[in-house]
């Protein structure tokens, strides 16, 4: 059986997307909130010099999109826009740039630019330097590539350099919370994984957790206080929001320090004890990663 000419293939794929004017995409348009996201034919975008083209594979959708979406988030233009922090795909054109036209035709993990429209298009434009090859990897798996992995290294810099001999994660179930299980494990860093629900306590420890507690728990509160002061467990990274920060705080020893990072409660915090601030030297501040 004759085999396919794939140049020819190659040829007629590039000339498809090169006369494709429109693409489909995921719009927050009037004024932000989950109910305005709309899907929207739109003007296919072109890259300039140091840009490429992406046609978009996958996209997750992290909390920090959400919270975008919700207006929560800093942003550099007026509605309306394209969500989508990251994403995976094949560079199919570029604008200009040595980086640029060597990535052509090659499958990438991508973050977007601030100025740019996001990912939840069929096509993207996003700087050649915010690209990154996966060669054979799984487009899918690869999409995942930034947010939750640079927010992991970053959490683990700073139980470090502050010198923490422990932290403390909430939503520990999610796959942020599993990755930092594997990091804080690979460091001998010991970890305090909170959830919700007993079988996310099972899920956890067969994935390598060794401390695991469920805040919903009767004696949540003082197993935390008990295990925090036995591991010297001075730093928190939190995000829940609502009452379970101030349990955290609350439960942790002198001079302990929780880090929020997300909301996902979206609840403001609670339940904080003033003396803790002021006697026991605690602190609260937001992790952000702009």
């Amino acid at each position: 059986k004759d085999q396919p000419n794939t140049q020819n293939l190659k040829q007629k794929k590039k000339k498809m997307v090169e006369n494709k004017t429109t693409m489909q995409a995921v719009q927050i348009v009037g004024e932000f909130g989950i109910e305005n996201l709309k899907v929207v034919e739109m003007p296919m975008p072109t890259p300039k010099s140091g840009q490429v083209l992406i046609r978009v594979d996958a996209s997750p959708i992290n909390p920090s999109d959400v919270a975008y979406v919700k207006g929560s988030y800093p942003r550099e233009r007026d509605l309306p826009i394209v969500p989508g922090f990251e994403g995976s795909g094949t560079i199919i054109s570029s604008g200009g740039g040595f980086l640029g036209w060597s990535l052509v035709g090659k499958n990438v993990a991508f973050t977007t630019s601030k100025t740019l429209d996001g990912a939840w298009a069929e096509y993207v434009v996003a700087e050649a330097k915010s690209c990154v090859k996966i060669g054979n990897n799984p487009l899918e798996s690869a999409s995942c590539s930034f947010v939750n992995p640079l927010t992991v290294l970053s959490m683990m810099d700073i139980a470090k350099t502050k010198s923490h001999k422990a932290i403390i994660h909430t939503a520990a179930a999610s796959s942020l919370g599993k990755m930092l299980i594997r990091e804080a494990n690979e460091s001998h860093l010991p970890l305090i994984n909170i959830v919700r629900r007993e079988a996310q306590v099972e899920d956890l420890k067969t994935l390598g957790a060794e401390y695991v507690l469920n805040q919903n728990d009767e004696d949540f509160e003082q197993k935390l206080q008990e295990l925090s002061a036995k591991l010297g467990a001075t730093c928190c990274f939190e995000a829940v929001a609502g009452d379970l920060t101030g349990q955290i705080m609350n439960a942790m020893p002198h001079g302990s320090v929780v880090y929020c990072y997300g909301g996902l409660s979206s609840e403001p915090v609670k339940g904080i004890a003033v003396l803790g601030l002021i006697a026991q030297k605690k602190r609260l501040e937001g992790l952000w990663l702009p």
